[in-house]
């Protein structure tokens, strides 16, 4: 490359001398600039339930593994919240008309509740059921893989809550299976877990029901947070 006296810019001399244009002041040589990739979008389905002011909309959903929940508060007079009990998800204050949401990525079940208004949950007939999301494995997932064998039946078991205690104070039931615990007492008791954070049903008065599906094998204490004396155990095989 060779400057040439009274010449703005350079040429560029090649062949011993055979000159070429040159080449502008400023600009270089343009750049070839590969075309981005468009952006990957799977095939995600959403699902939407509704906070109201006494309940989730729907409180129970099965859905799939990479499945997209999304909850709205739809209570105009009030600040909600979606926390699950395990920690693995929570949204933080939703005030009204605001949507949060988040993807499914593990099968198993997901209790959740409203972490100012966990006690308000009490749906038709008196009954009271915590919230949850279960996720099952991907449609398809695993390409030549054989299908995984149908769910065993799941049955639900029955607690009394009485003046002397828990009414079979233990119980064997097996993963999937449901407790259900009525307060037959004429006095307001509870079911807590002994670690007083994996589970626990609101204040029960006389005639309430609470029930809670176990998906992990393991052996479970708990006991009245109101009466401690009361306690039960659950044992919860594969």
């Amino acid at each position: 490359m060779h400057m040439m006296e009274g010449m703005v810019g350079s040429l560029l001399v090649i062949n011993g001398g055979e000159a070429v244009t040159p080449l502008p002041v400023g600009r270089g040589c343009p750049l070839r600039v590969a075309e981005p990739a468009p952006p990957y979008q799977p095939q995600v389905k959403i699902w939407r339930i509704k906070i109201t002011p006494d309940s989730f909309d729907p409180p129970e959903l099965e859905i799939e593994e990479r499945d997209y929940v999304e909850w709205i508060n739809a209570d105009p007079d009030a600040v909600h919240s979606v926390r699950a009990k395990n920690g693995d998800f929570e949204s933080g204050p939703l005030d009204p008309g605001k949507v949060w949401g988040c993807f499914f990525f593990k099968t198993g079940t997901y209790d959740y509740n409203c972490k100012f208004h966990h006690h308000q949950w009490w749906y038709p007939a008196g009954y009271y059921l915590t919230p949850y999301i279960r996720v099952k494995p991907k449609s398809g997932s695993g390409g030549s893989s054989p299908a995984p064998p149908p769910p065993a039946a799941t049955t639900t078991r029955d607690v009394a809550i009485t003046s002397t205690g828990f009414s079979p104070s233990s119980i064997t039931i097996k993963v999937g299976d449901t407790v259900r615990w009525t307060n037959q007492d004429n006095t307001i008791h509870d079911a807590m877990s002994d670690d007083h954070t994996a589970w626990g049903s609101p204040n029960l008065p006389p005639g309430k029901v609470w029930s809670r599906i176990f998906a992990q094998s393991g052996t479970f204490g708990y006991h009245c947070h109101i009466h401690p004396e009361m306690i039960g155990t659950i044992q919860v095989n594969p």
